[in-house]
């Protein structure tokens, strides 16, 4: 599926004092498959990108941050991309969204860093292809400390600072 407005804008991020980032290359494995790649419109037809997880054939778990700006506010529509390696690849094609949710306390304050999360809703599944997704659990605050601590945590996305597969 082509699609014109797909093309990733700068989204220009600030990642620590080190970059430690590596590119993952197994992205049509399970659980790396369920990472999609939203190609974000803000109205005037370009692509500015942000990433999700597939939690449910239709549902992608997100940041409200990439659904909601205060300086630019939602996006007139979102391409969703699961498994993306590169620019030119999409393994299990791509799904234009049907809506998307955000709690009201990311757009009214005070404290939107604990808000910041939303559910985008797809027009269909992005491919039959696609039979596992991640279970969304809510962690014990001992178990979040003891993962976190063990270093078993994550952050799995694809960079707004990079080309799309750097």
């Amino acid at each position: 599926m082509h699609v014109p407005w797909a093309i990733d804008e700068a989204d220009l991020a600030v990642i620590g004092p080190a970059d430690s980032r590596v590119q993952e290359i197994r992205t049509t494995h399970f659980p790396w498959n369920t990472v999609v790649h939203l190609c974000r419109d803000f109205g005037v037809g370009t692509c500015s990108g942000c990433s999700g997880i597939l939690i449910s054939p239709r549902r992608v778990l997100t940041a409200a941050h990439c659904l909601w700006s205060s300086a630019r506010g939602a996006p007139q529509r979102i391409f969703v991309v699961a498994g993306r390696r590169g620019r030119g690849t999409m393994p299990f094609g791509g799904v234009e969204s049907r809506g998307f949710w955000i709690p009201r306390g990311f757009m009214t304050g005070p404290r939107r860093s604990e808000w910041d999360w939303g559910l985008i809703i797809l027009r269909h599944s992005v491919s039959r292809a696609l039979r596992r997704f991640l279970p969304i659990r809510a962690l014990s605050h001992l178990l979040h400390r003891d993962l976190r601590e063990q270093g078993y945590i994550s952050v799995v996305a694809y960079p707004s600072d990079r080309p799309v597969g750097a």
